[in-house]
């Protein structure tokens, strides 16, 4: 198999290299925190560096069920902000399922979706007085808006498009907790997606490009934010969108995202556990043999971020033929269990 080597290129600045813990407690009582998903760590080092610039607690999504709730159900609003990767033109299946069934945790108890009404009663909803029910705050795009929930943004990174993803997540937050989410940004990094042909990581110096670019947007952003700008829509939705999110990414998960394919070859693997330690959802362990180093095995619980491809050091894993000869990458400053 020929090797392209192990790639740690030069990350965001020194501060990004700061240790986190997976949770971070909130400073003070406010509905404040940013939730994150990474595989490789492109999405963890926007997630720090938002962190660092707002003051805000980080809050891992692949663990955050086993985490207690961070806010009381009187909390005023303040930031609530999303960041994570764009996987096959959509939202990580772990982060659709947290969606689905841990946010809710997190969220004050007046803030979470009430169950649809009937039609009957919607009809009853309808008939009264315009008069019975509050004016909705309004503000022009770009300006702070004030309306009692928290300020919420969205900063997905990717390697070229996100298709129909800001949507999917803006919908889902709307049908599921009334949350409307104020800004959207997607953040252009090093290619990490390399299962089918003709995808690969990206060259030594395109990737660099892409670090510095995102570096300075990622600032550009905090500072967004810090004004609580709304209206933001900054997204690089490529061409297509609605065939790669509606019609592409449903043949992806059908047939391009099964764990079944990962494979280590045992006469390359040293059993350095890097794979295990490197999944966000614990879905590997080792596997013991007879006079022969353990080797990886992978459970069913997988959301193809292929950190375990990405984070060997011998370039052992693959996913069935797809990935051979294909190069690997890592954030620098991003350490396996981050």
């Amino acid at each position: 198999m020929r090797r392209k080597g192990f790639r740690r290129l030069p990350g965001f600045p020194a501060s990004i290299g700061i240790a986190h813990p997976r949770h971070t407690a909130p400073t003070d009582s406010r509905q404040t925190m940013i939730f994150y998903f990474s595989g490789t760590g492109n999405s963890l080092a926007v997630a720090r560096e938002l962190a660092k610039r707002l003051n805000e607690p980080l809050v891992e999504m692949a663990s955050s069920h086993t985490a207690p709730p961070y806010v009381s159900p009187d909390a005023p609003a303040g930031v609530v902000g999303f960041v994570f990767p764009v996987y096959a033109w959509g939202m990580p299946r772990v982060v659709e399922d947290f969606l689905k069934h841990y946010f809710r945790l997190f969220m004050p108890k007046t803030q979470t979706h009430a169950p649809a009404a009937s039609p009957s009663q919607s009809a009853r909803q309808n008939a009264l007085p315009s008069a019975a029910a509050p004016p909705k705050p309004t503000a022009a795009r770009g300006q702070t808006l004030s309306h009692g929930k928290p300020y919420v943004f969205l900063a997905l990174t990717c390697g070229d498009d996100t298709g129909k993803t800001p949507v999917s997540f803006k919908n889902t937050l709307k049908e599921r907790y009334d949350l409307h989410v104020d800004a959207f940004w997607s953040i252009q990094m090093p290619n990490t997606y390399i299962s089918i042909p003709g995808f690969d990581v990206d060259k030594e110096s395109v990737a660099k490009k892409k670090i510095g670019d995102a570096a300075l947007k990622t600032a550009h952003i905090a500072r967004q934010i810090q004004k609580r700008q709304t209206g933001v829509f900054d997204v690089n939705v490529g061409k297509f969108p609605n065939i790669k999110s509606h019609i592409l990414r449903p043949l992806f998960n059908a047939f391009l995202s099964s764990p079944k394919r990962f494979h280590a070859d045992a006469s390359v693997c040293t059993g350095c556990k890097r794979c295990v330690e490197s999944c966000p959802l614990a879905n590997i362990s080792l596997q013991k043999h007879t006079n022969a180093p353990a080797t990886p095995q992978w459970g069913a619980n997988c959301t193809m971020c292929l950190a375990c491809y990405h984070s060997c050091p011998h370039h052992a894993i693959s996913w069935g033929a797809f990935t051979k000869g294909k190069g690997q990458y890592r954030m620098k400053g991003i350490e396996q269990g981050d």
